[in-house]
């Protein structure tokens, strides 16, 4: 580094230096100076030294080829024995999650003996997207040796951190040779204008008194207490003592959020838009759906919800999270709709529509995606956005989407692999419903129908989409997505959709073998035929994978109804021919799957419920081919890595990606459910590991006295490790257990009772 670039670098931290308080003035200690003298992990890409070497576009990250690893220590030799009295730490702007909480810093004079800590605190990061610089400063003490301790950091699904720039800073006076205190500020949560008071609890470890003062925002000190102004803002708060013979001075700041609830208006998520055109065959009910929102829900309740048509109140009722009025135009023309949702915080929120009602129906064609890129890592897996869609109703008798992808005019083209995607659409009450399961095909573009007939109650109106594929870097696709209406009468006039199932779930886990949860499925009024839409598809495949399992192993499936088992579904799909006529692919597309093909939208598996449309509700359960048990997996005592398997922790376990709608039509308005249920709150249950970080030995210390608790163990994408049940307190706290066979890694421990439940994150070495 030139002696130019190095002066102009020391002249900018001494000016960021000048502008703010400081225990004693600070200047950089040399970086070409340091000397690594140990880390506690590293790799090629990220070293170390990456931390210091003056360039913010590097870092170090703080993991190996073993994993994250926590706590994170770094010792540096500063070259000469010098007054530290601070460091500054830089994140890695592009990693906003990979930030240390809480750390300990060092000074040794040997790099042996280093007693106390000079400072043990948190950086008080104000949210993720904050990746300022952070100083941290205390008393001058004459030391050779540093050594910094990352204790936590601020991602809950891993132990990475990066260090984009880090500087020690040195006195320019001499050591006054007093000992350094530490005030300890615990973090202060966003405060609520007119909530409980907030009383300041800082002391310091010399036992020295606190003081208080507020540096900036909109609130004052009376004593102890925080007065806020009344205001929304962000309040830091100065905590301090002047030291005394024995101690230098120190402080400790803490920014927090202030919010005022009066500020925050309803939002009302209608798929009107200011001007609409409904279609319908005759004149009878039609639903209008729509959603009312706000932040801070939990703490603002909607004092009315009203809807006027013509100027005429309708009657509104909630569904779910949105509500809906059913409204029967009494001719064919123009009305006013309004929309008002009033809050408890005084504020209201008003929408106008205007709607023409039309007696007609022509065959056409929306397109509602035009060649929607979808590249990683730009611009990206995962493509939100909207589009809008006819309203009609009763004068379509069919819906077919068309699903056409193209190779993009990018590197790589099309991607060269076989990636499962989904198409999804948001209600206003805001639902997820996915109407398109698809796997790509190998490197060329081809085109799909599928009918939505069952789907056309959903889409309707202005509506937000969520396409994704989980392609990496091997190329991209275009999509492009038409909807074809087919003008007559439909078979039903109304239908809804109701989501049974819509995740990733485990098969053949030893711990977990029937991994779906049950499903209690309340019935609506008035339907005529009720059936269950099942899209499964199987992923995960290699000699790590009993049978080859689940891409590539033919299962059978069962639906029970009420207990009783009343379907199969047999999974096995014969992909060549090609189910969709997908041609010129490369690849392995000729292989038989479970439940798809490379280059085709997945089956949709259709099951006739109306046997039980009489009844209030229904239990559904997806009971997987229990014939299958993955003796590979991880959770399996049996495995053995290199002898019965080749690798026990390979963590490519067989699962489905499974999707389950409850279609109910009629040709009759379908009204909302019978009976809603109301969904129970959790009180917390605090609990600790004892030994953690581990090796997957532990214990569970938990003072809470209990009948009865599940205890469970997930790995960071969710799915469930292990289980286990518990009659009593004295039982859980006596249990030793043994998890090594999960391997290292991130992990997270839950327990809950009837009314209570916890979660603590744990790390597995």
């Amino acid at each position: 580094m030139s002696f130019l670039k190095w002066t102009i670098i020391c002249f900018c931290y001494f000016f960021i230096f000048l502008t703010k308080p400081v225990n004693a003035d600070t200047i950089p200690v040399p970086s070409y100076n340091y000397t690594l003298v140990s880390v506690s992990s590293d790799n090629e890409s990220h070293p170390a030294a990456h931390a210091w070497d003056a360039g913010t576009d590097t870092w170090w990250a703080l993991y190996n080829s073993e994993g994250y690893s926590l706590p994170g220590t770094l010792i540096l030799d500063l070259g000469e024995s010098v007054p530290v009295c601070g460091f500054s730490y830089l994140p890695n702007s592009g990693s906003k999650k990979s930030k240390p909480d809480r750390f300990e810093f060092y000074v040794s004079a040997d790099g042996t003996n280093w007693g106390d800590a000079e400072v043990y605190t948190d950086f008080d990061w104000q949210g993720e997207s904050d990746v300022t610089r952070r100083q941290i400063r205390f008393g001058a003490v004459d030391g050779r040796y540093i050594k910094l301790v990352y204790l936590t950091n601020t991602d809950q699904g891993s132990d990475n951190i990066h260090t984009s720039d880090f500087v020690v800073y040195k006195s320019s006076t001499a050591s006054l040779g007093k000992e350094n205190q530490q005030i300890v500020f615990d973090k202060i949560e966003e405060q609520i204008v007119g909530g409980a008071t907030l009383t300041l609890q800082a002391h310091s470890d010399a036992e020295l008194p606190v003081q208080y003062e507020v540096i900036s925002g909109p609130a004052t000190i009376e004593g102890t207490d925080v007065v806020l102004s009344g205001e929304s803002g962000k309040v830091t708060i100065r905590a301090y003592n002047d030291g005394n013979e024995t101690y230098y001075a120190t402080e400790m700041t803490r920014t927090f959020k202030v919010t005022n609830l009066a500020d925050f208006s309803p939002t009302i998520n209608c798929a009107l838009s200011p001007e609409s055109v409904i279609e319908l065959s005759e004149l009878r009910p039609y639903p209008i759906y729509f959603g009312a929102s706000i932040a801070y829900r939990d703490q603002i309740d909607f004092t009315s919800v009203t809807v006027n048509i013509g100027g005429i109140d309708q009657k509104v009722e909630q569904e779910g999270d949105g509500y809906f009025v059913s409204w029967e135009p009494d001719e064919f023309t123009t009305y006013d709709v309004t929309i008002t949702v009033a809050a408890s915080n005084g504020k209201t929120t008003i929408e106008n529509y205007s709607v023409e009602i039309v007696n007609q129906a022509n065959d056409k064609t929306i397109r509602a995606l035009d060649h929607v890129l979808v590249n990683f890592p730009n611009p990206g897996r995962t493509i939100t956005g909207s589009f809008e869609l006819p309203f009609f109703l009763g004068n379509y008798k069919k819906l077919t989407g068309h699903f056409i992808t193209t190779c993009p005019n990018i590197d790589g083209a099309c991607d060269d692999w076989d990636r499962w995607a989904r198409l999804e659409v948001k209600g206003a009450d805001g639902r997820w419903i996915e109407i398109v399961r698809y796997i790509t095909p190998y490197g060329v573009g081809c085109s799909h129908e599928i009918d939505l007939t069952d789907y056309m109650s959903v889409l309707q109106g202005k509506l937000d989409y969520r396409l994704f594929i989980d392609t990496w870097g091997t190329g991209g696709w275009e999509v492009t997505f038409d909807l074809e209406y087919d003008a007559g009468t439909p078979e039903f006039i109304y239908s809804y959709v109701d989501v049974v199932w819509d995740g990733t779930y485990d098969f053949g886990n030893p711990l977990n073998l029937q991994s779906v949860e049950k499903k209690k499925m309340k019935i609506r009024n008035n339907v005529r035929l009720v059936k269950l839409n099942l899209v499964t598809t199987g992923h995960g495949w290699g000699a790590n994978n009993t049978g080859n399992a689940a891409e590539f192993y033919h299962a059978r499936h069962h639906i029970h109804v009420d207990g009783a088992s009343k379907f199969e579904q047999d999974l096995w799909v014969d992909c060549d021919p090609n189910p969709d006529d997908c041609q010129g692919q490369k690849g392995t597309w000729y292989y038989n799957r479970a439940g798809w093909c490379p280059g085709a939208i997945a089956e949709r598996y259709v099951f006739d419920l109306s046997d039980y449309m009489e009844q209030d509700s229904i239990e559904l359960e997806y009971i997987f081919d229990e014939s299958y048990v993955d003796h590979c997996h991880p959770n399996s005592t049996s495995c053995v890595s290199g002898s019965t398997c080749d690798n026990c922790n390979d963590g490519y376990n067989p699962h489905y990606h499974v999707d389950g709608h409850l279609i109910s039509q009629s040709n009759n308005l379908i009204t909302s459910l019978r009976e809603p249920e109301k969904t129970k709150v959790l009180e917390k249950l605090s609990f600790d590991i004892v030994a953690n970080p581990n090796d997957g030995n532990f214990k569970i210390y938990c003072e809470h006295e209990f009948n009865g608790l599940m205890m469970f163990v997930y790995d960071i994408s969710g799915q469930i490790q292990a289980r286990y049940a518990f009659n009593d307190n004295y039982e859980l706290t006596s249990y030793q257990f043994n998890l090594a066979h999960m391997g290292s890694g991130i992990y997270f421990v839950k327990l809950q009772t009837n009314d209570e439940v916890g979660v603590q994150k744990m790390v597995v070495r």
